[in-house]
C-alpha cells in the first residue's frame, strides 16, 4: 500500500520544493489523449512546454502515452507576459488515467483497521483520497480483484479517523493523480475544467473494532467517574443500569448511587451508518458490563516491561482496599499474579506483583475480591515498554577495562542508566560470581568457577522508595559472555605483605652459620666458602591472592675479576609464582673464583596477556 499521510512520496517532495520556491502551486490533472485545454484564469506560459506535453495556440495538449501518467511537469505561468519576470507562479501538470467509476453504496471504511474498500470499474492504479477533520491523505490501488461485472479494491487509510460520515469524506480519482495537493484541479477528456473534485463520498458503512477499553471500569471513589470512549463521535445516545449516566464532551459520565454497586450495564447506540464489532458480527448497538471501582490503584513503578519472564511492578492501592489486601487477588492478561511483597503505609497499601511475561503493548491489572464472583474493586492500566539493550563495562580500579570476571579481587561494574526512571544493578549467580552494592556496584568470581558466563542485571525503579527500591522490575543479561579467572596484577617484589619481602637472596646457613640476607639493590662481600649456598627464596605464602599469579624473569650473571662475563654461568628463565603454603627455592651456581662478582635480577615480565597494566611495567 502507498503511504497513508498526505505529502508522502517522490512526487510530493518535488511539489513541496516547487511550492517553497514559487509560492502556492496549482496541480492541474488532465487525462492522457484528452482534448487541449487552456490554463485557468487566462494565465499565460512563461517558458516552453516540454515533451511529452504539447502546446497549440494558448492551449495545452495532454500526452498520449501511458508512460506519462503520474509524471509531474513544472511550468512557470503569469497573468501576462510582462509579469513573468517578477510575478510568475508555478503550475504542475500531471497526466492521469481514465476516471474510475464506483458503486457508492459499496464504500466501507474500517476506522480501527485503517482501510477502505469499494467496488467499481477501472480501479487498478486509482487513488483514494480522504479528508477527516483537518487531516487528509491518499493511497493507491496497486491490484484490484475481479468480480462479477466489475472489480473491487482495498486502500489503506490512517487509523483513528473520525467515525462520523459528515466529517470523514472520501473520493476515488484517476491513476497517477494527486488529489491531496493544496490546489488540485482536474480537466475532463473534453478539455473542460471540472467544477468540484473534493473528496465528497460518505462511507456507506463505518466499521469500528472497539468502543470501550478492554476490561472497562469506572472509578467511583469520588462519587462519579468517567468511561473513556475510543470513538465518542460515533455514539448517538447511552443508557446505564442500575446507575445514571450521560454523555458529556464525548465521554460517558457515571454517577454513583446510594447503595454500593459492583457492575454497570452500559448500552451505546451508534449514529446511522456506523457499526461496532460485537463478537463476530457488526451491530449498531453495543452493550457491555463495566466494573465499578471504589479504590484508586496505580502502577507506581512506571510502565512495566514486556517480553520478560521476570517482569514485576510496584502497585499503590488506596481507600478501603488498602486495608483489605489480604482478601484481594490481582490479575493481568487472564492470569493470577503472585504478590511478592506487601506493606501497609499511612498513604495506602503497597505491593510488589510478579507480572511474568507480558505480550501486549498495554496491560490492565485488576484487584478482585476473593470468592466465586471475583468482584473487581480496583483497576490500573498502563502502556508496557520494551526491555532495553544493556551493555555493561567491567574494570579493575586503576587498570583498563577487562573482558572477564576476576576471582581474586573485586571489579567495578558500570552500566549506563537505560531510562530516566530505571537503573541497572548486577545480580549474583550462585557458584559463578557474587556482587556487592555501593556507590559503584562490584563483582567477584567464585573461586571454583570456570568457563563462560553472562552478566545478569536487575532493572530497578528510581521512583520506588523503601522497602521497594531494591526490588527488580525485570531481569536482563548483557549479551557479552565473559570468562571467570584470576586477575594478575604485578605485586611489589621488595615488600609484598606488611614489611616482609616477597623474595630474598640468602647465602650461608647450616654449617656456615646464620644465613646472610643480601638487601635489594645493594652489594655485599661474601666469603668464598659459602658460594654454593646462595639461593633465591620465593615466599609464596607472602603473596596476597588478590595479585594473582606472578610471571617473573629470573636472571643470573657471573663476572670475573677482569669484568668478563662467564657465559656458562648465565641464567635467564621465566618463573610463574602463585600463592601457596611452601616457599620455592632456586640455588645459584657458577662462582668459580674468589673474586667473582655475582649479579641476580628478578623482574616482572611485561606480558599484557598475563598482567593487567603490563604496559606500565618498567622494562
Amino acid at each position: 500500500m502507498a503511504q497513508e499521510a498526505a505529502g508522502v512520496g517522490e512526487e510530493t517532495r518535488v511539489s513541496a520544493e516547487l511550492q517553497s520556491a514559487a509560492g502556492s502551486v496549482t496541480a492541474i490533472h488532465a487525462p492522457i489523449g484528452g482534448h487541449p485545454f487552456a490554463l485557468p484564469d487566462k494565465r499565460v506560459l512563461c517558458e516552453a512546454v516540454p515533451a511529452p506535453w504539447g502546446f497549440v495556440g494558448r492551449m495545452l495538449v495532454p500526452p498520449d502515452s501511458e508512460d506519462a501518467i503520474g509524471q509531474p511537469v513544472a511550468l512557470m505561468t503569469a497573468a501576462s507576459p510582462e509579469e513573468c519576470a517578477d510575478h510568475g507562479s508555478m503550475v504542475l501538470l500531471i497526466a492521469v488515467g481514465p476516471w474510475p467509476t464506483i458503486v457508492p453504496e459499496s464504500l466501507v471504511l474500517s476506522i480501527d483497521e485503517g482501510r477502505a474498500e469499494v467496488r467499481g470499474k477501472r480501479l487498478d492504479g486509482a487513488v483514494l483520497a480522504w479528508r477527516s477533520g483537518v487531516r487528509k491523505g491518499r493511497d493507491t490501488c496497486h491490484q484490484s480483484t475481479a468480480e462479477d461485472g466489475g472489480e473491487s479494491c482495498v486502500w489503506s487509510t490512517r487509523r483513528g479517523l473520525l467515525a462520523d460520515p459528515m466529517q470523514t469524506r472520501l473520493g476515488v480519482f484517476p491513476r497517477g493523480s494527486r488529489p491531496d495537493a493544496t490546489h488540485a484541479l482536474f480537466v475532463d477528456a473534453r478539455g473542460h475544467l471540472m467544477a468540484d473534485t473534493e473528496p465528497s463520498l460518505k462511507p456507506a458503512r463505518i466499521l469500528l473494532e472497539r468502543l470501550v477499553p478492554v476490561d472497562p471500569s469506572v472509578d467511583l471513589a469520588a462519587g462519579s467517574g468517567m468511561l473513556t470512549l475510543t470513538h465518542p463521535e460515533a455514539v448517538a445516545s447511552a443508557s446505564c443500569t442500575p446507575l445514571n449516566c450521560d454523555l458529556q464532551d464525548g465521554q460517558l459520565i457515571v454517577r454513583g448511587g446510594a447503595a454500593p454497586v459492583d457492575t454497570l450495564q452500559v448500552t451505546l447506540r451508534l449514529r446511522p451508518r456506523i457499526e461496532v464489532r460485537d463478537d463476530q458480527d457488526f451491530k449498531n448497538q453495543l452493550t457491555r458490563s463495566v466494573a465499578l471501582l471504589h479504590c484508586p490503584m496505580t502502577l507506581a513503578s512506571g510502565e512495566p516491561f514486556r517480553d520478560n519472564e521476570d517482569a514485576a511492578a510496584v502497585v499503590h492501592i488506596e481507600g478501603q482496599c488498602a486495608r483489605d489486601i489480604a482478601i484481594l487477588e490481582f490479575r493481568a492478561e487472564g492470569r493470577r499474579l503472585k504478590v511478592l511483597k506487601s506493606e501497609l503505609m499511612p498513604d495506602g497499601g503497597w505491593l510488589l506483583l510478579r507480572l511474568g511475561r507480558l505480550r501486549s503493548e498495554e496491560v490492565t491489572v485488576t484487584a478482585n475480591r476473593k470468592g466465586p464472583k471475583r468482584l473487581v474493586v480496583a483497576v490500573a492500566r498502563s502502556q508496557t515498554r520494551a526491555v532495553p539493550a544493556i551493555r555493561a563495562v567491567v574494570d579493575v580500579p586503576g587498570f583498563p577495562n577487562v573482558d572477564f570476571i576476576p576471582q581474586n579481587r573485586w571489579a567495578e561494574v558500570h552500566v549506563a542508566p537505560p531510562a530516566d526512571d530505571i537503573r541497572a544493578v548486577p545480580l549474583p549467580i550462585p557458584g559463578v560470581y557474587e556482587t556487592r552494592s555501593g556507590d559503584v556496584a562490584a563483582i567477584r568470581g567464585d573461586a571454583h568457577a570456570a568457563g563462560l558466563t553472562d552478566l545478569r542485571l536487575g532493572l530497578r525503579s528510581t521512583r520506588s522508595s523503601a522497602p521497594f527500591a531494591e526490588d527488580n522490575l525485570a531481569v536482563v543479561t548483557d549479551p557479552l559472555l565473559r570468562t571467570v579467572h584470576q586477575a594478575n596484577v604485578p605485586a611489589p617484589l621488595a615488600v609484598s605483605k606488611g614489611t616482609k619481602p616477597l623474595l630474598e637472596l640468602l647465602c650461608g646457613g647450616g654449617t656456615h652459620g646464620a644465613p646472610i640476607k643480601v638487601p635489594v639493590a645493594d652489594t655485599v662481600n661474601l666469603p668464598y666458602s659459602i658460594r654454593d649456598s646462595c639461593r633465591i627464596v620465593f615466599y609464596r605464602n607472602r603473596l596476597d591472592p588478590k595479585f594473582g599469579a606472578q610471571r617473573l624473569r629470573f636472571e643470573i650473571d657471573v663476572y670475573g675479576v677482569d669484568g668478563t662475563m662467564q657465559s656458562a654461568a648465565h641464567v635467564d628463565e621465566t618463573v610463574t609464582l602463585s600463592h601457596g603454603s611452601e616457599p620455592r627455592v632456586a640455588f645459584i651456581h657458577g662462582v668459580l673464583k674468589p673474586f667473582d662478582r655475582l649479579v641476580v635480577r628478578v623482574s616482572h615480565v611485561a606480558d599484557d596477556t598475563h598482567y593487567l597494566g603490563a604496559s606500565e611495567i618498567p622494562s
